[in-house]
């Protein structure tokens, strides 16, 4: 049986690794940053070979941002030019792929969270003296992440099946084919948004101020170990942050 950890220690992990990636300029550092959050993910079996093999197909939308990223920054060596305008550099570059970290740790953070119950992860935020409104709020849009990927695939297949082959366009259509399917995904989650508030109204939800729960959280032997480990991380990535 796998063992259960409080989700007040994933919450912790998430918010120090999400926190640090923000915080640190350097790009060995949250690369860094990167591989300790991906060994959390791997440690609390998130399923996150799963989610990259759905993100595969959004390769060219983060190769996209990389681009627009490094396009309108003009520090460093000119790496492409057109004339005596320079649209590419290294610097630009490395700040494009440095937006891409903070994505990619935001994602596995969502993906370390799901490892917990909702309800757990609900009763972890108020142990955290977080107000209930705000922690199923926050429960809830993690939840969406992973509808968001599926949504996003599932209108993929659709306009595959419809014969329009993407991988055979052109750079420019492949962007025009993604700017078209944005519309209807965001608009199918907000109308799951409506469903699910209206669901929770229905429930009678704040009638009463003060809610109980039959879920009982409590430290283990091994959530302290854990919390020590990342403690110790954060001290480690803020000497190093400092030194470099």
């Amino acid at each position: 049986m796998q063992k259960k950890y409080d989700p007040r220690i994933k919450l912790f992990i998430v918010l120090v690794m999400s926190s640090l990636v923000i915080i640190f300029l350097d790009i060995r550092l949250q690369i860094l940053v990167f591989f300790t959050q991906l060994f959390f993910a791997i440690f609390f079996k998130a399923r996150i070979r799963e989610m990259f093999f759905k993100l595969r197909k959004f390769m060219i939308i983060f190769l996209f941002l990389i681009i627009v990223q490094s396009v309108f920054d003009r520090q460093g060596n000119a790496i492409i030019s057109i004339f005596n305008f320079t649209l590419i550099t290294d610097q630009g570059i490395i700040r494009g792929v440095s937006y891409l970290i903070r994505l990619f740790v935001v994602l596995v953070s969502g993906a370390i969270i799901v490892t917990s119950s909702q309800k757990e992860t609900i009763q972890g935020l108020v142990k955290l003296k977080v107000p209930y409104d705000l922690a199923l709020m926050s429960s809830v849009g993690i939840r969406f992440l992973p509808l968001l990927i599926e949504q996003m695939q599932d209108t993929l297949i659709a306009i595959q099946l419809r014969g329009i082959e993407i991988n055979s366009l052109r750079l420019a259509d492949k962007v025009k084919v993604y700017s078209y399917i944005f519309a209807p995904v965001i608009i199918s989650t907000l109308e799951k948004a409506k469903s699910l508030s209206l669901s929770i109204e229905m429930r009678a939800f704040r009638i009463y101020k003060d809610r109980t729960s039959l879920i009982e959280l409590s430290f283990s032997r091994e959530d302290y170990v854990l919390l020590f480990v990342n403690i110790a991380l954060l001290v480690i990535f803020i000497y190093f942050g400092n030194i470099i």
